[in-house]
């Protein structure tokens, strides 16, 4: 069982049965998590605020689904999300014509190639990643001071 201060976590799977990051310290009273979009199996589906309430809303489709938790909420929420919209400095490092033949080749050979996405961990509306990442327009992007 997970305790907060002697409090017990609420979890909240939606789409998905198993936590995602589950060796990750809880710091919050509830953990969400979500699986892919049900209309059009998008991975990526953020926690948002529409009005006083908490959603779910996929990054593809904008398709939106309630979570019965209050934007009041959100300073105890981890919301375990699957971002494929990071951006790192290092992702501006230009490959060889070597390097990027032998990606594409292997790419090529994969069944199925999905692009890369990963568990990152959203807690009070603050993303794990928010010092690295360089995706401005995230809502979940706050540099600390």
């Amino acid at each position: 069982m997970l305790t907060v201060d002697g409090r017990k976590v609420i979890l909240m799977g939606f789409g998905e049965s198993d936590d995602p990051m589950p060796d990750r310290v809880q710091y919050t009273r509830f953990r969400v998590f979500a699986g892919e979009c049900q209309k059009c199996s998008c991975p990526g589906r953020k926690l948002l605020s529409l009005g006083t309430d908490l959603v779910i809303v996929c990054d593809a489709c904008g398709d939106s689904q309630s979570t019965s938790l209050h934007t009041d909420d959100l300073p105890e929420v981890t919301y375990i999300y699957w971002c494929n919209s990071s951006y790192f400095s290092t992702d501006d490092v230009v490959l060889s014509a070597e390097d990027e033949k032998k990606i594409e080749e292997f790419v090529g050979q994969v069944d199925d190639y999905e692009p890369p996405h990963w568990a990152v961990m959203i807690v009070g509306g603050r993303c794990s990643s928010s010092d690295l990442c360089q995706r401005l327009s995230c809502p979940y992007l706050k540099k600390s001071q």
